[in-house]
This record gives C-alpha cells, sequence and structure tokens, in this order.
C-alpha cells in the first residue's frame, strides 16, 4: 500500500518534473489600490535591478495583486503605472534571499506623466512568512569580527542555532536541539553537505558571498532531506560596475595572550594569514556579468598534552621495561604540539540575460585543504592523532524561463566531486588506552578513504493564479561514493587504570580484519508541491505536500567462500513512505505590516548517510578477547594486519557491525507559534515557541547478547567476572561465552529506535541597517531530550533491553544561550574629518550555560562490549549526562576604518579581537568515575580550555 502511494503521487507530479525549484532568490509581491481603496487590475509592474539593469516586467490580476518571483538578491526599484493614475516609483527596496517582500503600493488619480517617488526600504516584518529563521546580509558578512573566517559561524547569530556539541562529524550547527548531522547547507540552490557523512563541504572565500538564510523550523516543501534546519548560501555576482578588492589578515601568537593550560616560559606558535583577492564586473553592460574571488588561508597554531608528568614518567617507564612487540611508539610526552590547516578556496561566476525572459548562469568553486596533528591533546598524545587532505569541487548550471509574468522555471544541474583521506600520525599501531589517563597508538578510524561524485538536478515551476502561488518541482541526485575505513584494523589494548596497565593487565584487546573498500551508489528522489493561498490583506496559508525517497545500496555481490565476507549484508532497506504535509499559517491583524502572529506545523524527513552503509557493508569484522585473552595478546602485540582472521590461535568469534532489516528514514516533526511586531520602518520584536519532536532516529544497539544477570560474589565466576571490581557488584552483568548467535561475538546493529524532544522559547530583538547602525539580540531558553545524540557504536544503548534507560538531557541541550551582533558605522563630519572620520564599530557576544555530559566507569564492566558504562553505587545508577560542564562567554570585537582614495578606491585598515575579556572557558573535561565506589580525584578537573584573547589585524584594498 505505502509503495503504491508513493508510485500514484510519482505519477501525479511526472507531468511538472520537467520544472526546476528555486532556493537562491526573493519575490516581490503586493496590492496596488487607488485612492478609496479599490484594486487596480492590469497596472504594469516594472522591477529594476539597481546593479546589473536588468528588468522585470508584470501586470496587476482581476484582485489588484502582482508577483514577481526568482528575483536576484539586491537593491531594486519599484514602478507601478496606470492610465489615469500617476506612476509611483518606490526605490531602496533591499532584498533578501528567500524573502517575500510585500509592499503595497496606492496610485493617486493624475495624469500618468506625473511621477511619485518614495524612497524606503522594503517592510522588515514579512507578513506571509509562516518559518521561522534570519538572513545574514552583507552589511554582517564585511563587517562582523569571526575568528577563523568560517561564515558559517554567522548562523549561530540566528535564535535556535547552535554549535555542535557530540565530539566527532558533523556540520557543526545544531538547529533547535537536533543532531549535527540533520541540516542541509546548500550553495546558490545546490546541495553541499556530504552525503557519506554529513559533513559542509569547502564553499566559497568570505568575501565571495553575498548573504545566507538560516530557516529554522517550518520551511517549505521545497526543501527536503534534513530533520534538521537549512543554510542557503548565495555567491556573489557582478555588476555593471567594476569592482574588487585585495585583503591580508595577519594573528601572531606576540600579540596574544596565554592559554591558560599552557605552562612553557614561551608562548607556543600561532600564526595565522589570510590573503585573498576578489573581482566583479560587466562584459557586456546589463547583459553578462562575471565574479571571480581566490583565498589562501595557512594556519599554524599550537596546542597542548596535558597528560600529567607523573602519569607520563610511569607510562615511560613501563614502555622501556616492557615495550609492546612492533609497536612505533617507545614513549608519550607532554607537550605543546604544532597544528597547521592550510586551506585555498577560489570561485567564478558568470551571469547572461539572453533577454528578459531567459537568463543562465554558471558557477564554479574549487577548494582543497590540509591539517595536521586533529583529534589529539587534552589526554591524547601526539602520536594518537591524526591528519587530514581534501578536494572539493563544484560545476553548477543555473537556466531561468519566464514564460508569462505569472508562470517562470528554473532548471539547476550540479556536478560536484569530492576527495577526502583521513590519515594516522601513527601508521602502524597499536593503539593504546589507558582510563581517564593517557592514549596513545594509531588512531583506530584511520586512515580513512571518503570520495563521492555528486550529480544533482533540480527543477521547478511556479505560477501566481488569483491569490494562489503555486511551485511544484523535482530534486534528482546521483551519488557515486567509495570509502574505506580499516576500523582498527591495527588493533587497540585498553586498560581500566594506570595500575592495571604497570601490572600489564589488558582490559580488553580488539583488531579489524577484512576489505577495508567499496563502492557505495546512491540515488535520493525528491518531489514536491506548494500553495502560497492570499486568502485577504491579512491571512496567508501556506500548504504543501513533499515526496522523498533514498535507494540506498544494495545488491552488493559477495565472495561466499571468504568467511568475513559470506555473512555481511548486501545492502540496505528502502523505506517508500516518505511523505511530509507541511502547513503554515501567517496573519496580519493590523492589515498594516505592523504585527504578524505566525504558526506552523510538518513533517521534515532526513537522511540515511551513506556512512551506516559504509560501516555495515563493508566486508569487515572485529576480533575481540578480554581479562586474560587480552592480557596475553599484549606479550605479543597486535597481529598483523590482514583479510582474514589470525590462525593457529584458540580464538572468540569476530564481532559484526548490521544494519536493521526494517529501518526507516528518520524525520521530525516541527512547530511553531509566535508573534513578530515592527516598530517604526527599522526595529522588530519577537517572541516564538518552538516545538521539535525527532521520530525514528537512528541508532546503535548491541543485539548478540541475552538478557543480564545481577552479578554477586557467588555467581561472578560463573560469569567469566574472576575479581569483580566495587563497579560490577550489584550490576546487570552480561555473559560473552553464550550468545543469541553463536558464530559471533559482538553485533551492533543501526536502527529507528530513538527519538527526541525540544521545546524552546526564542526571543529576537532587531533592526535593520539604516543610518549607519544595525543591530541583532537574540535569547533561547529551551530543553533538548534524547536518548541518542548520534547513531555511532559510542552512543550506543547502553542497556540493550531497556532503552528508556539512556533517556535524559541531550548532548546539544543548551538552556540558556545569548547572541548579540551590531555593526554601527561612526558619523563623524566635523574637523580633521580625513584623521578622525570613516570608522566602524562592530561586535560579536555569546553567551551559554553548561552543557550535559555523560560521566563513565571508563571501561566496559557489565561486559557488553562497549565502554560506555555509568557508575553504579550498589543501587541507583548515575543516569546519562547528569554532569554539567562550565558554562562559555566570548565577546569579540573589530574597529575598522576606510580610507578613501578619490571617488572609486578606498584602504580598510582593521583590527578585530577575539575572546575580548581572555576568559578562560573550558573545553576539556575529566569525565572518568573510574571502578570504586567512589570517584576518582580526577573526576571533573579541567584538561583544556578554548582559546585565550587573541588579535588579527587587517587591511584591505578597494575600488
Amino acid at each position: 500500500m505505502r509503495k503504491a502511494l508513493a508510485l500514484a503521487l510519482m505519477l501525479l507530479l511526472a507531468p511538472v518534473a520537467v520544472w526546476a525549484q528555486s532556493a537562491t532568490s526573493a519575490d516581490l509581491e503586493g496590492i496596488v489600490t487607488d485612492a478609496a481603496g479599490g484594486v487596480i487590475p492590469q497596472a504594469s509592474v516594472v522591477v529594476i535591478n539597481k546593479e546589473t539593469g536588468i528588468t522585470r516586467t508584470g501586470v496587476t490580476n482581476d484582485l489588484g495583486r502582482y508577483r514577481i518571483p526568482s528575483l536576484q538578491v539586491g537593491e531594486y526599484e519599484l514602478r507601478i503605472s496606470k492610465q489615469g493614475f500617476a506612476t509611483v516609483e518606490r526605490r531602496g527596496l533591499q532584498l533578501h534571499v528567500g524573502q517575500v517582500a510585500t509592499v503595497n503600493v496606492e496610485l493617486p488619480v493624475a495624469a500618468q506623466t506625473q511621477r511619485v517617488e518614495v524612497t524606503e526600504a522594503a517592510p522588515i516584518v514579512e507578513t506571509g512568512r509562516a518559518n521561522l529563521g534570519g538572513v545574514v546580509n552583507r552589511a554582517e558578512i564585511d563587517n562582523l569580527p569571526i575568528n577563523g573566517r568560517n561564515f558559517l559561524d554567522y548562523s549561530r547569530t540566528v535564535a535556535g542555532v547552535t554549535s555542535q556539541q557530540t565530539s566527532g562529524q558533523g556540520s557543526g550547527l545544531s538547529f533547535n536541539g537536533q543532531r549535527a548531522r540533520s541540516n542541509n547547507i546548500s550553495v546558490d540552490g545546490a546541495d553541499n553537505t556530504g552525503q557519506m557523512n554529513g559533513n559542509p563541504r569547502l564553499t566559497l572565500s568570505q568575501d565571495a558571498v553575498q548573504e545566507f538564510q538560516v530557516v529554522t523550523n517550518g520551511f517549505a516543501p521545497e526543501f527536503g532531506q534534513t530533520g534538521g534546519g537549512l543554510v542557503n548560501i548565495i555567491s556573489r555576482s557582478g555588476t555593471n560596475a567594476l569592482h574588487g578588492n585585495v585583503f591580508w589578515y595577519q594573528r601572531d601568537e606576540a600579540l596574544d595572550a596565554r592559554n591558560a593550560f599552557v605552562t612553557d616560559k614561551e608562548k607556543p606558535p600561532f600564526r595565522r594569514k589570510n590573503v585573498g583577492a576578489t573581482l566583479g564586473g560587466p562584459i557586456v553592460r546589463n547583459r553578462t556579468f562575471f565574479f571571480a574571488a581566490v583565498e589562501y588561508i595557512p594556519r599554524h597554531e599550537s596546542d597542548v598534552v596535558t597528560i600529567s608528568d607523573a602519569d607520563v614518567n610511569a607510562v615511560n617507564q613501563v614502555l622501556a621495561r616492557r615495550p609492546i612487540p612492533h609497536a612505533s611508539v617507545k614513549a608519550i610526552s607532554k607537550s605543546t604540539f604544532p597544528v597547521d590547516n592550510v586551506s585555498t578556496l577560489s570561485s567564478l561566476k558568470l551571469d547572461h540575460s539572453f533577454n528578459s525572459n531567459n537568463s543562465i548562469s554558471f558557477r564554479y568553486i574549487y577548494g582543497q585543504g590540509r591539517n595536521s596533528n586533529d583529534s589529539t591533546g587534552g589526554l591524547t598524545d601526539v602520536s594518537g592523532g591524526s591528519g587530514q587532505r581534501q578536494c572539493d569541487q563544484s560545476f553548477l548550471w543555473t537556466y531561468t524561463r519566464i514564460f508569462s509574468p505569472t508562470v517562470v522555471s528554473e532548471t539547476r544541474y550540479q556536478y560536484a566531486p569530492r576527495s577526502l583521506l583521513q590519515y594516522a600520525n601513527d601508521p602502524i599501531g597499536p593503539r593504546v588506552s589507558i582510563s581517564g589517563v593517557a592514549t596513545w597508538g594509531r588512531n583506530t578510524d584511520y586512515p580513512t578513504l571518503l570520495d563521492e561524485g555528486r550529480h544533482q538536478w533540480t527543477q521547478s515551476l511556479s505560477w501566481q493564479r488569483g491569490r494562489h502561488f503555486f511551485k511544484f518541482g523535482a530534486d534528482i541526485t546521483r551519488l557515486l561514493g567509495h570509502a574505506s575505513y580499516p576500523s582498527s584494523f591495527a588493533g587497540s589494548f585498553s586498560f581500566a587504570s594506570l595500575a592495571t596497565f604497570v601490572a600489564g593487565s589488558v582490559n580488553t584487546f580488539s583488531q579489524g580484519f577484512g576489505d577495508p573498500a567499496m563502492n557505495l551508489p546512491d540515488k535520493l528522489l525528491g518531489f514536491y508541491a506548494q500553495d502560497s493561498f492570499r486568502l485577504n490583506a491579512k491571512l496567508t496559508l501556506s500548504y504543501g505536500m513533499r515526496y522523498d525517497y533514498d535507494m540506498q545500496p544494495q545488491g552488493i555481490k559477495r565472495d561466499l567462500t571468504n568467511p568475513i565476507e559470506a555473512v555481511v549484508q548486501s545492502g540496505v532497506h528502502r523505506d517508500s513512505n516518505n511523505f511530509s504535509p507541511r502547513l503554515g499559517i501567517a496573519y496580519n491583524p493590523d492589515g498594516q505590516g505592523k504585527t504578524v502572529v505566525r504558526a506552523g506545523y510538518g513533517i521534515f524527513y532526513d537522511k540515511i548517510f551513506l556512512l551506516v552503509a559504509r560501516n555495515s557493508l563493508i566486508a569487515r569484522q572485529t576480533l575481540q578477547l578480554a581479562s586474560a585473552q587480552a592480557t596475553t595478546q599484549l606479550l605479543l602485540g597486535a597481529f598483523p594486519e590482514s583479510n582474514k582472521f589470525p590462525t593457529g590461535f584458540a580464538l572468540p568469534k569476530g564481532s559484526l557491525n548490521t544494519v536493521s532489516a526494517d529501518i526507516e528514514i528518520p524525520y521530525a516533526q516541527q512547530a511553531n507559534f509566535g508573534v513578530e511586531r515592527a516598530i517604526g520602518n527599522n526595529w522588530a520584536v519577537g517572541a516564538n515557541y518552538v516545538l521539535v519532536r525527532g521520530v525514528k532516529l537512528l541508532r546503535s544497539r548491541q543485539i548478540n547478547l541475552y538478557p543480564g544477570t545481577v552479578l554477586t560474589l557467588a555467581n561472578a565466576a560463573s560469569l567469566g567476572v574472576a575479581r569483580p571490581n566495587p563497579q560490577q557488584i550489584g550490576r546487570v552483568m552480561y555473559t560473552t561465552s553464550v550468545r543469541p548467535n553463536p558464530n559471533f561475538g559482538s553485533m551492533y546493529q543501526v536502527g529507528s529506535w530513538a527519538s527526541s524532544t525540544y521545546n524552546g522559547m526564542q526571543l529576537t530583538v532587531r533592526k535593520q541597517f539604516s543610518r549607519g547602525f544595525e543591530f541583532r539580540a537574540n535569547y533561547t531558553f529551551s530543553k533538548a531530550i534524547d536518548d541518542a545524540s548520534d547513531f555511532t557504536q559510542a552512543m550506543a544503548a547502553s542497556d540493550p533491553y531497556n532503552a528508556r534507560i539512556d533517556r535524559s538531557l541531550s548532548y546539544e541541550d543548551q538552556r540558556h544561550r545569548f547572541t548579540l551582533t551590531g555593526v554601527w558605522r561612526i558619523p563623524y563630519n566635523g574637523p580633521g574629518r580625513a584623521l578622525l572620520g570613516g570608522w566602524s564599530l562592530s561586535t560579536l557576544w555569546t553567551y551559554r550555560n553548561g552543557t550535559p555530559a555523560n560521566v563513565t566507569v571508563g571501561s566496559d564492566v557489565n561486559q557488553d562490549g562497549n565502554s560506555n558504562d555509568r557508575p553504579f553505587n550498589g543501587t541507583y545508577l548515575l543516569g546519562r549526562n547528569t554532569y554539567t560542564d562550565p558554562n562559555s562567554f566570548t565577546v569579540h570585537c573589530r574597529l575598522a576604518r576606510r580610507i578613501r582614495i578619490g571617488e572609486r578606491m578606498s584602504v580598510q585598515i582593521l583590527g578585530e579581537t577575539f575572546n575580548a575579556q581572555n576568559r578562560v572557558n573550558i573545553t576539556g573535561v575529566n569525565h572518568t568515575w573510574g571502578t570504586e565506589l567512589a570517584a576518582r580525584n580526577t573526576l571533573g578537573s579541567y584538561t583544556s580550555a578554548g582559546d585565550p584573547r587573541q588579535i588579527q589585524l587587517g587591511i584591505k584594498f578597494e575600488f
């Protein structure tokens, strides 16, 4: 039945599948009336882009309404005329991406040769918008301070957007408490998020970004494949005037404060510079334009290993006396180490208008980067770190066809190849970890290869009819993935404490075997239909339906003669019932555009990333040893890497990763209710309630265990525990000697078993740019609850037979969050203007309270194969994420001065200070309890801090 419904919708939309969607433009609409309030049909509407001279035309319908869709973002002039009425010209209309600006016009009765000119910005409150979010405009991108020139960081100035708190992969952004993978980042309407793991791909130089829209809740059906939020980035285009710049930003440790965890006499090296240039202008005036940008970003910095001197000495004494066979690491150190990150970003955009009804655009992005010594510092020795090399490209073609003033289509095609290599600092191994003390040796996940080729077609048709504005479309993506993931192929020894390491008593040993490489093809199909219905001047309904189908890899051939490969799945289940209805209401009670009440509800399907398929379909199995067997293996070292299990040993069965046979696409139920009020022409305040419920979220759990038994001193030996520690007595324990599937040891499976809930109140105050000043402030009071914040094994269910035991505050919970941004062009026209004029001041404040953290014993005391066990006092088990890390507060400031050189050139000099108050913001905390009933004295100790006060100087030549 579900497949029949899916097929029916696809057939229903087949006639419009050749039209395309748009996520790159703005719409201008309104009603034209006479002085008595009567509507004026058949009035001429002309819209002129002030920078390119490109003109769009239309007429009002029988209801006096007009709508000019798919306008390039920028400044416009609106001209409306009708025989017997004066012509009205409205200037200063700045349109932003995703905006539907409502500009109603009254035509006075007079000769048509008479003109009425009005210079006024578009209304700050969008009366027809039902979703939540904001736009980071060009003035903010140009002027706000930013630590690292990753313009996506500005997304966090929008209410509901926070920094990612879970470690590992993701977009770096959490929308309303959702997972950081569950976002969609696009550039010029084409996807720019890696389907393999949810990481953003390399994008543009900050100086090549026109602006970007951040949508946090209730977006339209034309947007899909995300249960979190959207970031729509618009690249800059050329204009009729030749413009460009050359810039240089420089940072050096000599200007910075000292990190709180640096004990060396000299401050560690920290050198960073950004060098780049842009150039844009006309090839043919009013018709063909270009814009090019390049930026080179070398970062030579440092971090700190904070393993205590006593622990370093103790570990090195053991390694000198009893080295691990075949290991390359002979000693560890507490030291400052270099961190290098070098990237190059370049782009070219060409826009051409054949005539008023046909235009095309081509955009090319090339980015490459490399960085060293990731995943190290704190209690991880440099040998345990890793590096990365990547190369990203994107070729994008867009064709816009205006069939009539009421019918517009867009066609878009993107080809985007990507290569990513992540390598280990120690190429040999094995990995060694002492719980709460130190970690060194080859990173268990590397070397990893993630290549991806993306072919994406998006098409839509928009049609205005009466009070309706319909839109239909399709989004089809073909992905060609290739991955190599030799997880723990070098072997990994874990010790419960420093004392057990000194004694040579290993807690667990694991090593992977098999073929780590495979191809991962995928197709994503999306179809939608939506309508924006203006019932009257006060009420707008936005509604529609979207259908998504993810054709996960299937039908992979297996070598049945290879025991490792024969048991691996051949594909991932395809879920076909992904219909997502959406409804939004915008009500303007005063009819004047000053106040709008918004409400919305919808279902938003996410993605099953190819990482899930990679982990389960690669022909790889992991050998796991515990206690005595693991201790014996320490004397031999890790096995040689191989595609077969080692022979000649009485070894337990290997482990297996699988995907549930009935896995479904996760989705979110998003709802919002709020009110926004304009104060004057340039200020607005708003209050919104936001609800997000995550449903069928992906989660990992151990499926090859029988129900556990409470361990006592009497039954300890029968459960395989010779000498139980205090954290084991009274705890539910699992036996590994008897398994439901006797052919394997651990079997971890990913399925649609998790859920989440977010409730938030979001307050905003904003002022759009006028009189040299703009301002935005947000305060969010929220609570995010889940039972898993990602689908990785590290966040697997701590009790596979009681999933509710892990339900608690999410890692992404941020109860209180406040952000403030402001840009002020300081006015001065008095004496000494040549010296004292041209200054601007901007700032960015961010405060958040402490985020939840999980306290663990530090070892696998319940024998379920995962070291995420929480402390137990004999009666009560400590809840998940019950510890709260310290809060964080940073203030960034920027002071700049523009010096004019003639009429067309200027030089800007600037200084930026990050963490201006030099606050110690803790980023690393020891969350290890230990195996005793009482916690170790190191629990809660701080291991690392964020950057101290840092200063950046820059100069920019503009023309």
